[in-house]
């Protein structure tokens, strides 16, 4: 059943479905499933111009990948451009393949187990070659890595190595008759303070038009390297086709933004996906299933995270996004679902000596839960999920709650704002369990209330909590002090204003006068945390969703069309001076200026949910995948004349396209076919 609140709804014509080719960006990451942080250790494949592709292990050096043992780039050169001078694009940029085209010849680039491959289909005025760049930092890795040498090892292929051990790498091309630029072995010991480099190349022969192969592939040992070079060379084709395959399922499925809409927008929407999909591992260690690594540079499970990137991935692939809720919270150690590696060790360990994981206000992942059930309604997973989601929700209540009902963190870990003067700054410390924090307050009584709704939907008494329900929301209420919800602390509200405690908008049904002052503040937002009001992907979510439900529909299109815009343009800049995010990928954070934090982090492909829900106005508001389209289009997307459209939109258990025109009077006109 669908209903729209928008006037002159008519059919339009189905358009082909599958990956929306484009121009993209040169830049971003390929997918590596199988890179975790203590079982499998891969390290991660960087796309950084056309064309290269650097491997950095174990991780790209940036906030969280901390420093780098070894970084390995094979570059690939079709020569001069023609006297057309065309220049590369990346019409196609996913987590399995970025595909550059120049002309007649194109170069899909994609990771096979410890390879990157090019299979390149060159002009006949196109010359293949390629360089390998082996980088290393000697006596990080605690090998016997006293320097570097070259070697080649066959008419087709080359190695570069750390003498006397560590990892090696092999250049490998299917052609005979290649010309080899081999630079001398480090006769003396270098310089171990400093990173220590070498290059090999090959150039010509009969690489120049056809099919071609070239491989970069690391070993532990030259005849291993070798040996995984020549395998790729075999299997490339076959490789490709199956890459090919995965990218055809995913995006047979996937929704994509067609007509007016800004060319960075259509473009980041597809970032935005490609981003969550690549944060899928593969299973591993306690993980039966396949889980979310919260961000690709050192994976690791966050209750919170996970719920959001699979919420996010849900507008695509709902079946995988089930998948990896499910599996996160039947193989999590503990009830409140600490954070862990893959082999269960503990991630977040407070000064106590506690394992701690998120609360159920950061990130609202009982909410995100929601939202993934209601766009593709499956009472059987949901009957299997829920028994996890109630022992989560029932530690908070038993563990981080006082026998007068006053719920509280251990540390400010816990509440996923790290540093956040709410909590005095601290992260892993102790010493806050005097505050009675507002959005947790509000986490609690909206995650009680929703499995009371989960249980009556599967047919299930409800049980407690109802009655928590109840109780928790009479605390909130009474938090609310001289127009504002505040944190207390022993008895007596705190003075920090901060964007979370918006969240009492979502768990109570709010006076008019409490409606009107917290639909002002909306007007003047507080930072948090040292963050401007949106920079921060969670507590975005929190406010945007809070001005819904104060009814103000509006405020929250015209902010999500400015982070939205702002976001979605610097991730598809074509060009990157090492400033400023690497554009193809998700952030961390979203600042005005500077760095955004880690790059290929799930959280920062929330755009994504953020434009379908406040801006295409899809929201799930009804118990059984019933969908309102309420669309709330910013006044500059409401040019007269415009037509947008959402092809392929998944809507319960149908995909529809959902096309959204302007009228001379501004109006907006929804159809849906």
């Amino acid at each position: 059943m669908f209903s729209s609140s928008a006037r002159g709804v008519s059919p339009i014509a189905t358009p082909i479905r599958g990956f929306p080719n484009d121009r993209y960006t040169p830049y971003g990451y390929l997918g590596t499933p199988a890179h975790g942080w203590r079982l499998t250790r891969i390290g991660v494949a960087r796309v950084e111009g056309a064309i290269r592709c650097t491997w950095y292990f174990p991780a790209y050096p940036g906030p969280y990948g901390g420093a780098w043992i070894w970084q390995a780039t094979l570059s690939i050169d079709l020569g001069a451009p023609s006297e057309t001078g065309d220049a590369f694009i990346v019409d196609l940029h996913t987590s399995e393949r970025f595909r550059f085209r120049r002309g007649a010849a194109t170069i899909d680039l994609f990771v096979e187990d410890a390879s990157i491959v090019a299979r390149a289909h060159a002009g006949a005025d196109d010359a293949v070659g390629a360089t390998a760049t082996y980088r290393r930092q000697l006596g990080r890795s605690g090998d016997w890595d006293f320097g570097l040498y070259t070697r080649q090892v066959s008419p087709r292929a080359a190695c570069l190595g750390a003498y006397a051990e560590g990892a090696v790498f092999c250049l490998m091309t299917d052609a005979d008759d290649a010309t080899w630029t081999l630079p001398p072995t480090d006769d003396a010991w270098p310089d171990r303070a400093q990173p220590v480099e070498k290059s090999i190349g090959l150039r010509g022969g009969d690489c120049r038009g056809g099919d071609r192969c070239i491989v970069l592939a690391r070993g532990e040992s030259a005849s291993e390297a070798e040996a995984q070079a020549r395998t790729r060379i075999e299997r490339g084709a076959t490789d490709l086709r199956r890459r090919s395959g995965r990218d055809s399922s995913f995006w047979r499925d996937a929704p994509r933004l067609e007509g007016d809409w800004p060319d960075h927008w259509r473009r980041g929407f597809v970032y935005d996906l490609e981003t969550a999909r690549a944060l899928v591992r593969s299973p591993s260690g306690i993980f039966r299933t396949r889980w979310d690594g919260m961000q690709i540079q050192v994976p690791r499970f966050v209750f919170a995270e996970t719920a959001i990137d699979m919420a996010i991935l849900s507008l695509a692939d709902p079946a995988t996004a089930r998948e990896v809720i499910e599996g996160s919270l039947r193989d999590a150690p503990a009830p409140n679902l600490p954070c862990i590696r893959e082999d269960g060790s503990t991630n977040m360990v407070t000064s106590d000596g506690r394992a701690r994981g998120t609360g159920p206000n950061w990130g609202w992942p009982l909410w995100c839960i929601d939202q993934i059930y209601r766009r593709a309604p499956d009472r059987a997973w949901l009957g299997r999920v829920l028994p996890n989601v109630e022992r989560y929700l029932d530690w908070w209540f038993v563990e981080q709650t006082t026998r007068d009902g006053r719920p509280f963190f251990s540390s400010g870990w816990e509440s996923g704002q790290d540093g956040s003067a709410r909590f005095n700054a601290e992260s892993g410390g102790g010493h806050i369990e005097s505050i009675e924090p507002v959005d947790l307050a509000a986490g609690l009584a909206m995650g009680a209330d929703q499995i009371a709704r989960w249980r009556q939907r599967l047919g299930l008494p409800p049980g407690l909590w109802p009655t928590r329900h109840d109780r928790m929301k009479e605390r909130l209420t009474g938090l609310w002090r001289e127009g504002w919800f505040h944190d207390a602390q022993d008895g007596q509200p705190t003075t920090i204003r901060d964007p979370m405690h918006l969240s009492a908008a979502l768990a109570l049904d709010l006076t008019e006068n409490q409606r009107s002052a917290l639909a002002n503040g909306l007007r003047a937002l507080p930072g948090h945390a040292g963050y401007s009001a949106l920079e921060w992907p969670p507590v975005a979510l929190t406010i945007l969703e809070s001005a819904l439900a104060l009814g103000d529909a509006e405020w929250a299109s015209d902010a999500a069309y400015h982070l939205v815009d702002r976001v979605w343009r610097a991730i598809d800049a074509p060009t990157y001076d090492g400033s400023g995010p690497l554009p193809g990928i998700a952030h961390e954070h979203w600042p005005e200026s500077g760095e955004w934090h880690t790059e290929g982090y799930g959280w920062g492909a929330a755009t994504a949910l953020f434009f379908t829900r406040y801006i295409a106005g899809v929201r799930f508001t009804a118990e059984t995948g019933n969908v309102t389209i309420a669309p709330a289009l910013p006044r500059p997307l409401r040019q007269p004349g415009q037509t947008y459209r959402i092809a392929n939109l998944r809507l319960a258990e149908r995909a529809v396209d959902v096309t959204y025109a302007v009228g001379s009077d501004g109006d907006v006109a929804v159809t849906i076919d």
